[in-house]
């Protein structure tokens, strides 16, 4: 069965989404290390959600670990990229 109907999944491609949309105007330098690492780890963090809906209980658990770990990544890399420079939330919101 998909993952496609779970919230989680939903919230985790919203996620991604919202990353690529707020992120699509960044600096050309950070957008080779910074903002790929924050889309592959959004990405991966679907991957682990689907693969923990389509596992057995037993190994669910490793998936859902994985799961977190990427979102906490995420967070950190995030944190990062939105702090290194002030200018690329102008940049970022720009039209």
């Amino acid at each position: 069965m998909s993952a496609k109907h779970l919230p989680v999944y939903k919230a985790a491609s919203v996620l991604v989404r919202q990353i690529y949309d707020t992120t699509k105007k960044a600096p050309r330098e950070l957008r080779y290390t910074l903002v790929h690492r924050l889309i592959s780890e959004s990405v991966d963090l679907l991957v682990d959600v689907d693969s923990a809906n389509r596992s057995e209980s037993m190994t669910r658990f490793n998936f859902i670990r994985e799961a977190q770990k990427s979102l906490a990544y995420g967070r950190w890399v995030w944190a990062a990229y939105w702090e290194s420079n002030k200018s690329i939330r102008r940049q970022c919101s720009s039209g």
